[in-house]
């Protein structure tokens, strides 16, 4: 996947790690939000309607399963109309989504791991349920996996603004 490109701020505590990766990931998750309600219309009352009655009470899973239904949909129409897009972009999105989205519960749901004796370590996660599984990321990991998500939330916001025909959405994300 093409590495997005952006400065990682300097982030000193496993909280600041933790707090940065879910609002990135929060960020991500308007532009599914948006994406999801402008397929439907354009008409900005609308959108924020079905966003904040709607859109806003479906978990991140329910989400990607409809982004994923409604790519398949236009896939077909892509087809038709002499395939405008690659159906690789919408696997790519589909699949980066699946993958920030476990990573997303991890950082969520997993404990902080207190001490970390290997000083290249920045932040630690350790789930306790039927066994003991630790994730760990050094700097350049953690910069990995923010540039993944950037990268999905790029790729969907480049269909989303096809999807309006450039509308000005830079305030929306």
């Amino acid at each position: 996947m093409e590495q997005a490109s952006f400065t990682m701020p300097a982030l000193g505590s496993r909280n600041e790690y933790r707090g940065f990766f879910i609002t990135e990931f929060s960020r991500l998750e308007r532009v599914v939000d948006l994406y999801l309600a402008k397929y439907f219309t354009k008409d900005e009352h609308s959108v924020n309607e079905l966003v904040s009655i709607l859109i806003d009470r479906i978990n991140f899973e329910g989400k990607a399963t409809a982004l994923k239904a409604l790519f398949e949909r236009r896939n077909a129409y892509d087809e038709f109309i002499h395939n405008r897009h690659d159906k690789k972009i919408y696997r790519k999105i589909t699949d980066g989504l699946r993958s920030v989205a476990q990573k997303r519960n991890w950082f969520a749901h997993y404990h902080l791991l207190d001490v970390v004796h290997d000083k290249n370590i920045v932040i630690g996660l350790i789930q306790f349920r039927d066994s003991t599984n630790l994730i760990t990321y050094t700097h350049k990991q953690f910069e990995d996996l923010i540039a993944e998500i950037l990268n999905v939330k790029n790729q969907l916001i480049q269909l989303l603004n096809e999807l309006v025909q450039n509308e000005d959405l830079s305030n929306l994300y």
